[in-house]
């Protein structure tokens, strides 16, 4: 039994989150428009650029393409008001809303934007074990 569960999980890592799994800059997704506005975010948030990774939550939710990572918040805000705690924005406009930020994943992925509540995460916590967050397959991104 401990084996099947073992069968039923899979690693997320930055691998698994890249459409084309091609290293090197990536182009937006098709028919994503980009801004350019990487650094800006809403009141009452942090923007923390890239490279520290992005937070890890059970929710993880891939709501498709934004222009820019605080297009990200407030999509992911209309989705999910209150209960937003961070969302990760990849440079090709992918979107990702998170509900915690329970440990850091993908530190040093320069490809990955991080926006955070200030009033639900104070400072940024410790990286995941080993950098890799285990999942169910039907959560997990890259999975199917």
């Amino acid at each position: 039994e401990a084996s099947e569960k073992k069968k039923e999980k899979t690693k997320k890592t930055k691998k698994n989150r890249k459409k084309d799994g091609a290293p090197g800059p990536r182009r937006a997704l098709q028919g994503c428009s980009l801004t350019g506005d990487l650094w800006s975010s809403p009141s009452g948030t942090t923007n923390h650029g890239n490279s520290d990774g992005w937070c890890y939550s059970e929710l993880d939710q891939d709501v498709g393409c934004t222009e820019s990572p605080r297009d990200c918040w407030e999509t992911c805000l209309y989705y999910y008001g209150d209960d937003l705690v961070a969302i990760d924005w990849n440079d090709d406009g992918t979107c990702y809303c998170q509900n915690d930020c329970e440990c850091m994943s993908d530190v040093g992925d320069d490809e990955t934007y991080l926006i955070t509540r200030d009033s639900r995460v104070g400072a940024l916590p410790h990286e995941c074990d080993d950098g890799v967050v285990t999942l169910y397959e039907d959560k997990s991104r890259g999975a199917g």
